[in-house]
């Protein structure tokens, strides 16, 4: 699923996907923006960049495993355009 990040984004933003993926997410984007981390940079600063590195390591790896179940049974994730291309002109009958 990681060659395909719009499959991923897809995944993240579909109501039927599951809510735990997108709450790790959530979560893991929140904890690398906040200041306060498991391992402070300020003191140890580059100890506190790779827990901020293997946190989303790991968040990534399970979302990117759940989504590629997902797409397994919704394929459509992967085939559908993102939005429509503006320089194709839509079709007259």
């Amino acid at each position: 699923m990681l060659a395909h990040p719009r499959g991923v984004w897809r995944f993240l933003r579909d109501p039927a996907a599951p809510k735990a993926s997108k709450l790790l997410a959530l979560l893991t984007l929140v904890y690398v923006v906040s200041p306060l981390d498991a391992v402070p940079e300020l003191f140890m600063p580059f100890l506190g960049w790779c827990d901020d590195v293997g946190v989303t390591a790991a968040a990534l790896a399970f979302v990117a495993a759940q989504a590629a179940k997902y797409a397994n049974q919704h394929p459509e994730i992967l085939a559908r355009p993102v939005a429509p291309d503006p320089t194709k002109a839509p079709a007259q009958s």
